[in-house]
Formats: C-alpha cells, structure tokens, sequence
C-alpha cells in the first residue's frame, strides 16, 4: 500500500503501528476502507498528527552510550 511509510512491530497494547501519508482525511479514509478489506484486522486504532514539530532528526548512536 503506497500510503505506508513506516510499519512497526511493536509491545504494549498494540501489536503493529503504522504510519501512513494521505492527502487529507477522504484520503485517510480511503486507505482505512482498503485496510480492513484487504486485511482481517479485529481492531484497528487511528491517531493524526496535526503538526510536526521535530522531523526526521539524526541521532548521534555514539553519544547515546
């Protein structure tokens, strides 16, 4: 699905996170209405970032030692 940018498994509540790009929430809901067709999913939650406030930053892996 073209919309994927990201795809995580991930612990705690959830088993995968996804994150997605679409042009809007018509765009959003297109992809949401592919998901639960193509996929049989017993529970799908969705959150929208409204502002990025740190993209894409480098991290330094020596410093974090």
């Amino acid at each position: 699905m073209p919309e994927v940018v990201d795809f995580y498994r991930i612990g705690g509540d959830w088993d995968y996170l996804i994150k997605v790009i679409t042009k809007g929430m018509s765009g959003y809901d297109a992809f949401y209405q592919k998901l639960i067709t193509n996929f049989d999913l017993a529970t799908v939650t969705g959150y929208f970032s409204m502002e990025a406030i740190i993209s894409n930053r480098a991290v330094d892996l020596m410093r974090t030692r």
